[in-house]
């Protein structure tokens, strides 16, 4: 390939291309992408293309002759939007036969700019062009989604951003990617509950030849369910890692970029660390952890490597997804609590006002050590393709991920966090079960309504799989189930229209 940002794919007679950069008439960086590069990989072969794309925008005029060239194109023409479709890059997106936007990515469209030197007449001769320019650009949009001129322009004078949905819901994208598999589990699950209640017999209960259809079409139901998450996963992986993977060289020897020190360590340290890993010029740490800033070795992780282990940890622990996380440079934190709270109170004209203060305590969170080893064969460390950061860091995060949920559940705080059943402070809510298959609706209804209305309207479920499973029969007193499958990307599953998380260490 001629460039280091293409990447196609020839699968029965289809393409796929990667378009991953700034869009420039000339090449000046090695992530910029130009109509004439772009036409010599297009005319290479034929058939249907798909484009993956992710830009910031750049020369407007052209991306009109890459917007020419894929309308002229044989073949259909799918457009993805994994990442960002923004100024320039949003009349390229206009030229697909059909545009799907992945549920993360983001389309923004303006009004096209220029610089102009000269007197009067010549800074109004720039103002002309501009409003043509502008004409031409909103010609694309209004082909592609039907709005009136007048309206896409004001859109345009605002810099409007559209997330996916509202890039559908307003005509610049056809579809959201992965929602096929969302819509697919709520009709899925539709279908279970409609042959659960043909089957209750006049006790509510199944037969058991129907129970075992039942629980294997709710199977079917979870499987596809942790599809969906698979794949919203992989579209943000795909997004982080679709981003370049150099540019220019503006830096100066003390790893700034324009002025602003990027990161802790230098990248001279970076290398140097992971050749260490690879048991290879073990010295060059010591050296070039004096290319950084901090004398006291603090950024012996590089970087990138802490930031992919810290994102990995929120995908492996749903505590992280839903805790305030505190960073310390110590080991324990003391925070400030307000035991009681003072009240206002009713007072006559001119009367005294009563003094009500609050008054607080301290909370002190420990700090514990959590450590695990992991052993990499001589032929994988020897191995210059295989992406030693990336694996050390993901694996790293599930051993962690999994032991910090199970005891921030469970832990007994010997050496490890109090999990929330062993703690002892905080309210206590006496609502109990026969057993996680014998819940009932009063019950949860007692749960739901026994916490205050400024706790309620933030509550989350968070339970055992076994007890999502029984309360997935469960319906309200006017019929309906109460367990919602999510049909919206990003969104959970609900009960009582607040969000179920589940884990393996919730007990029940």
């Amino acid at each position: 390939m001629s460039k280091k940002f293409w990447n196609w794919i020839k699968n029965e007679g289809s393409r796929t291309l990667y378009f991953d950069g700034y869009i420039a008439q000339d090449s000046w960086f090695d992530d910029d992408i130009t109509p004439k590069q772009f036409k010599a990989e297009l005319t290479d072969s034929e058939g249907d293309i798909a484009v993956w794309l992710n830009s910031p925008g750049g020369d407007v005029f052209a991306a009109s002759q890459i917007y020419t060239m894929l309308k002229e194109y044989k073949g259909k023409v799918t457009v993805k939007i994994d990442g960002i479709a923004a100024s320039a890059a949003s009349v390229i997106a206009m030229a697909g036969s059909e545009i799907l936007m992945s549920p993360v990515a983001m389309m923004m469209i303006h009004n096209p700019s220029t610089v102009i030197f000269g007197e009067a007449a010549d800074l109004q001769s720039g103002i002309d062009m501009l409003s043509e320019v502008k004409e031409s650009i909103v010609n694309a949009y209004e082909q592609k989604t039907g709005l009136a001129r007048n309206k896409i322009s004001k859109m345009m004078d605002a810099e409007t951003w559209f997330s996916a949905n509202k890039a559908v819901e307003l005509g610049f994208a056809d579809k959201v990617l992965y929602e096929d598999n969302r819509e697919k589990r709520a009709k899925l699950w539709d279908s279970t509950k409609a042959f659960l209640d043909s089957k209750r017999n006049d006790n509510g209960l199944l037969s058991v030849e129907d129970t075992s259809t039942y629980e294997k079409m709710e199977a079917d139901v979870v499987n596809l369910g942790k599809e969906v998450d698979r794949l919203e996963r992989q579209a943000a992986l795909d997004l982080e890692f679709s981003k370049a993977t150099s540019s220019a060289i503006r830096n100066d020897p003390n790893n700034n970029i324009d002025g602003e020190k990027i990161g802790r360590a230098s990248n001279e340290y970076k290398s140097a660390f992971w050749k260490t890993m690879r048991n290879k010029n073990s010295f060059d740490v010591q050296n070039a952890l004096q290319i950084g800033t901090d004398s006291e070795g603090g950024f012996l992780a590089p970087d990138e490597f802490e930031k992919t282990l810290i994102e990995s940890l929120g995908e492996q622990n749903i505590f992280r997804q839903l805790a305030n996380i505190i960073t310390t440079s110590s080991g324990d934190k003391k925070i400030p609590v307000a035991a009681s709270k003072g009240t206002a109170s009713w007072v006559e004209e001119e009367g005294p006002i009563l003094e009500s203060d609050d008054s607080f305590g301290q909370v002190s969170i420990g700090a514990y050590k959590l450590a695990t080893m992991i052993k990499v064969s001589e032929e994988l460390l020897n191995d210059s393709v295989f992406n030693l950061e990336n694996y050390i860091a993901k694996e790293f995060a599930r051993r962690i991920g999994a032991k910090e949920e199970e005891a921030f559940f469970i832990g007994d705080g010997t050496g490890k966090p109090t999990g929330i059943f062993n703690t002892t402070g905080g309210a206590t809510l006496g609502i109990t079960a026969a057993s996680a298959t014998a819940i009932t609706i009063d019950e949860i209804m007692d749960l739901f309504y026994s916490l205050k209305s400024p706790y309620r309207k933030n509550s989350i479920f968070t339970m055992n799989d076994a007890t999502v499973k029984a309360i997935r029969k469960l319906k309200d007193g006017n019929g309906q189930y109460i367990w919602q499958p999510s049909i919206t990307a990003g969104e959970p599953d609900t009960i009582l229209s607040r969000p179920v998380k589940t884990s393996a260490y919730y007990q029940y």
